[in-house]
């Protein structure tokens, strides 16, 4: 990932937490990683999603960080307890934004 100029990190000014999606239980349950903290910008947005498939979600969160997020971590938005597991979301889209050379710089998650 590459460096980001200050003055872009510093708009990145919430919190949220993400659990890395680590494995799969036998009964297909997944399995998360210990929410760690990430800074990004986190607007509440009304979006609707057509996934891969056709099928259209609605998303209530537009997050834009440097932290990478996968489809199926859970993620918490500001406000949420990273430590109740009803609280966290799974990302119903995650684009990165990458430059001119490739380099992924950051990442759209919209939950």
């Amino acid at each position: 990932m590459a460096t980001l100029d200050a003055s872009v990190m510093s708009l990145f000014a919430q919190v949220g937490y993400v659990a890395a999606h680590v494995g799969t239980t036998p009964s297909g349950d997944p399995i998360h990683a210990a929410p760690i903290p990430f800074k990004a910008r986190i607007d509440p947005t009304r979006a609707v999603v057509t996934q891969p498939d056709g099928e259209q979600d609605a998303s209530d969160y537009s997050i834009i960080t440097a932290q990478p997020i996968g489809r199926k971590d859970k993620v918490w938005v500001m406000g949420a307890n990273p430590h109740d597991e009803g609280e966290g979301r799974m990302p119903k889209r995650v684009e990165p934004i990458i430059d001119e050379l490739g380099i992924t710089l950051l990442y759209e998650v919209l939950l």
